[in-house]
């Protein structure tokens, strides 16, 4: 089972982090509506293309802000800290 899939890992994640929290996150992959970064281990969120400051690669370290959390279904919207 992937990290993505355990629901122990977001559940301690959800617990040391709220909206608001900057973290330094590593991008995963480009899709056209934005970028998916991950921010922990098997934790990932995505930084909305009307919010990135500039365009982003796989591989690109970036800090990041935690501007929304969705906690049932797994989906963290990120922006630039």
């Amino acid at each position: 089972m992937s990290d993505r899939n355990r629901p122990e890992v977001w559940t301690e994640f959800f617990a040391r982090h709220e909206i608001g929290d900057e973290l330094e996150a590593t991008v995963t992959s480009v899709v056209r509506f934005g970028a998916f970064a991950e921010l922990s281990e098997g934790v990932d969120g995505l930084i909305h293309e009307s919010v990135m400051a500039r365009p982003l690669a796989p591989g690109d370290h970036v800090r990041v802000r935690i501007l929304d959390i969705d906690e049932a279904r797994r989906r963290i919207s990120l922006g630039p800290a």
